[in-house]
């Protein structure tokens, strides 16, 4: 892994971790890097700037909560020393920003790969993105769970064998994985599978 932090907003005065950081790590940000107080565990966050008592704590651009006391630069930012915004009223507003819609030039490709039928394909991506951190394990096993379905679906179309859903069509999950796929067989319900087999022996 090249970089082992992100500052997700260029207005952030806070970064997360990539990987497991350890003290006396030098952060290159700017003009000034800085070394880290502490350690810092993958997917949590270090401060970038000294950050005052009551001060936000800016993350994706916006304030996710604030100092409980001063937190240093390169110090661990956690709900020891920050706490939420969040009241008993709570009023959301959205900032969304419309970009521009990128223009195609004349040389039309895509990242893909070709199959050993001559066809192409393109690699699917998945992004499993929790919307709190407290719920990062889960996140993690549903990559897992992933990775081991799109091995399992190449393997068999590897070994001459086609590829069965059960899910409903059109499903985010079930394109997914049809998207691993040559040509698979999708059904809504287990009945509808039995039905094939009956009305297709040569299946069975």
């Amino acid at each position: 892994m090249d970089k082992k932090w992100i500052q997700i907003n260029s207005a952030d005065n806070v970064a997360v971790a990539l990987a497991p950081l350890r003290k006396g790590e030098t952060i290159e940000i700017g003009p000034h890097p800085f070394v880290l107080k502490e350690d810092i565990a993958q997917g949590h966050k270090f401060a970038l700037q000294d950050i005052a008592a009551d001060e936000n704590i800016i993350k994706y651009g916006l304030a996710i909560g604030h100092a409980l006391d001063t937190i240093r630069q390169g110090q661990w930012v956690h709900i020891h020393n920050m706490k939420t915004n969040l009241g008993d009223i709570l009023e959301y507003t959205s900032d969304k920003k419309v970009l521009d819609k990128p223009q195609a030039g004349n040389e039309r490709t895509f990242q893909g790969y070709r199959r050993k039928n001559g066809k192409v394909g393109i690699r699917n991506e998945i992004w499993i993105i929790p919307t709190v951190g407290c719920v990062n394990n889960i996140a993690q096993a549903i990559e897992k769970a992933c990775a081991h379905v799109a091995g399992s679906s190449v393997e068999a179309q590897e070994e001459g064998r086609r590829v069965i859903i059960i899910g409903t069509p059109g499903h985010p999950e079930v394109e997914a994985i049809a998207g691993w796929c040559d040509l698979p067989l999708i059904f809504s319900q287990e009945a509808e599978l039995e039905k094939f087999f009956l009305e297709h022996s040569e299946w069975a």
